[in-house]
């Protein structure tokens, strides 16, 4: 948020640096007033230093990212609003990665956003990839994911940490309910994942130390990216790292899976889809497969 500070002086400041603008309030003796959509019209009459009421929140810092193609801006807006009103005592940044298709509406968010000048055709992995490095740069202590057509409960944050906290794991795993798109709660389940042998992208959250496993994104071979959430949690099978599930159904997902309409009798959407499965088996279990999964992953992820 910016501040007109003494005359002359204009100082900017993000919960990325919240921490120098707090220290720099103490230093200076400086006036502190909340910024709100009401208050802040313009910073030029303003004799205070504005700061967003989050520069107080203690806390680890959790970043979640969240790649974006061609949703609606109803979508997106619904995201967005799940995560910045997380009842978490955390700093929480969210990180919105356009691939290829920017909404310049984003820019007035509370977000940081990042514009890729094209799209991947790889289901989220570049932008979900770019958007992990910088919240890296940004010093993260947490990385949580979360599907531009998805949104989190109020509590989902919280319950997360408080599994890190009980358990010390650094891959934290919750549950989802499914939603049809218009918004329809689904009386949906999928047993592998209530069984914890699969985690969906948006349910997970990871700890610094194993903040490596964010390269697979990206080197993960394309024609694997419709399973690119199963592929990534067969990486963290094969390196054997500590999960923690809270059981709690804190995410809620929408699904344009055509099966799960078909198991349900409903009608199936428009856009639904149909994952390429026999395809990405087929490549799987090809010599060209084995041999670029094991290059590019280090692992080949039937084997785990």
């Amino acid at each position: 948020m910016k501040g007109h500070l003494d005359h002359e002086e204009i100082d900017t400041y993000s919960r990325t640096n919240a921490d120098l603008a707090e220290k720099s309030v103490a230093k200076k003796k400086r006036n502190v007033v909340e910024v709100t959509k009401e208050n802040f019209k313009s910073v030029e009459e303003k004799p205070v230093t504005l700061y967003s009421p989050n520069l107080y929140r203690k806390g680890p810092r959790i970043f979640v990212v969240t790649p974006y193609h061609k949703e609606s801006m109803a979508y997106l807006r619904r995201c967005h609003e799940s995560v910045v009103s997380q009842q978490v005592e955390a700093r929480v940044t969210h990180v919105m990665v356009a691939d290829g298709h920017a909404r310049p509406e984003i820019d007035q968010w509370e977000v940081i956003h990042i514009r890729l000048p094209k799209e991947h055709g790889d289901n989220g992995n570049t932008p979900r990839g770019v958007g992990a490095l910088v919240a890296q740069s940004n010093e993260a202590e947490f990385i949580a994911f979360l599907d531009a057509d998805n949104w989190y409960n109020p509590d989902h944050l919280t319950s997360m940490l408080e599994m890190h906290r009980q358990t010390n794991a650094d891959v934290l795993c919750s549950l989802r309910h499914f939603y049809d798109p218009e918004g329809k709660l689904l009386s949906l389940y999928e047993i592998d994942e209530n069984e914890g042998r699969h985690v969906d992208t948006s349910c997970l959250m990871l700890h610094k130390p194993v903040f490596d496993l964010n390269t697979m994104w990206t080197r993960m071979p394309k024609v694997l990216s419709p399973w690119c959430d199963r592929i990534f949690f067969s990486g963290i099978q094969h390196r054997r790292i500590i999960r923690a599930y809270t059981n709690q159904r804190s995410v809620s997902f929408t699904t344009l899976y055509q099966n799960h309409y078909v198991a349900l009798g409903l009608p199936i959407p428009e856009n639904a889809k149909t994952p390429p499965e026999q395809d990405m088996l087929t490549y799987l279990q090809s010599v060209e497969g084995v041999r670029d999964t094991v290059q590019q992953l280090g692992f080949w992820p039937l084997a785990v």
